[in-house]
């Protein structure tokens, strides 16, 4: 069987929402400081995916901490100059959690500049607790809207937006390549996943926030099976572990899209993902065996994941061919997608032409 397995943000859509909703997070954070003029350009978005920082909770907090390591410094002028920050997570393991890269970075900073981390690390260490993360709580209600944000979490609108999501994100597939997609897999008798870390509404009785779905709506994909951060939470829950160890560059996260592209759905999905491929039903292996499996990505994070999984799989003598494909068009994205030996196209419909099969 032949797999394509599809990340979202930069992908299959323009995450023009996310993006601006970062931005608007860290003016935030400038004046929450009483800082002016602090602001977050394209580029350095650009540059915090690149290096394996594609979580807006994770970069919006890593920001907040930046500024604040400067002014426990003594810095009269803070900025935004983020140079030596993104060198340091650059240095750390991309097999590491993404978060952890962050801390660890923070931590290096903080040695540099002599402060103690517990000064300024907080920040980063609670950014996916709504509860208690300043910056989470701004961006959840910038990207849902202040109406969903309150009915959703049940906590006080501090703002009065419309969605960014719904606003500012821009389909990247085409409607042709959409339709596509969606018959490809009884056409050829394959399977089509998405595999994202943007939030999603997880399995029945999950309470997760639906951001993943409103983007596979946008793009026209209402059929194809999402491995999203809620389920990925739905699972750390049920295992007792941290979702930050089991989403991407974690094999887990592209073994529990694989398995929903067979058909399986979430739940059995991400308990095979758990489990030694080894004990597997053998209909499954055999649908894998000798197959293939494609991972279209803007980042390095999900290449890892897809890579570790296919790993795994032949150690357990499951024979598939593996091919990454990078989207980018940006140099430094691009640089560090073939680093990791993905062939990269400017453009998703542009690498679907390129595929043999579809």
């Amino acid at each position: 069987m032949d797999i394509l397995i599809f990340d979202m943000d930069g992908v299959l859509l323009e995450a023009q929402g996310y993006h601006r909703a970062l931005q608007r997070t860290v003016q935030l954070i400038g004046e929450y400081l009483s800082l002016s003029n602090i602001k977050l350009s394209q580029e350095q978005i650009h540059t915090f995916e690149s290096i394996g920082i594609s979580s807006e909770w994770h970069s919006s907090a890593l920001c907040m901490t930046f500024l604040k390591i400067q002014l426990v410094s003594g810095v009269t002028a803070p900025t935004l100059d983020l140079r030596e920050l993104f060198t340091l997570i650059q240095n750390q393991p991309l097999e590491l959690p993404a978060l952890e890269r962050g801390i660890n970075a923070v931590r290096l900073l903080c040695k540099n500049r002599g402060i103690d981390p517990k000064e300024v690390v907080s920040s980063l260490t609670d950014c996916e607790n709504i509860n208690q993360s300043l910056t989470m709580q701004w961006f959840q209600e910038l990207v849902l809207g202040s109406e969903a944000y309150q009915s959703f979490y049940e906590k006080p609108a501090q703002f009065n937006v419309q969605s960014y999501l719904r606003m500012y994100d821009q389909p990247l597939l085409s409607s042709k390549n959409a339709e596509r997609i969606s018959n490809w897999v009884d056409r050829n008798q394959g399977g089509v996943a998405i595999m994202t870390n943007r939030p999603s509404s997880g399995p029945t009785g999950f309470s997760g926030s639906p951001e993943a779905e409103l983007g596979r709506d946008l793009v026209q994909l209402s059929g194809i099976p999402i491995i999203g951060y809620g389920d990925i939470s739905w699972l750390a829950e049920s295992t007792q572990s941290d979702a930050g160890t089991l989403v991407k560059p974690h094999a887990t996260h592209a073994l529990a899209a694989i398995m929903s592209s067979l058909g399986l759905d979430n739940e059995i999905s991400m308990k095979k993902a758990v489990t030694n491929a080894l004990q597997w039903p053998q209909e499954i292996s055999k649908k894998l065996h000798r197959g293939s499996i494609t991972v279209f990505e803007d980042t390095a994070a999900g290449i890892i994941s897809a890579r570790n999984a296919v790993d795994g799989l032949r150690k357990a003598g499951i024979d598939v061919e593996f091919r990454a494909v990078g989207i980018a068009k940006d140099g430094t994205k691009k640089a560090a997608l073939e680093t990791l030996g993905a062939q990269v196209f400017p453009d998703i419909n542009t690498a679907l032409s390129s595929h043999e099969d579809f």
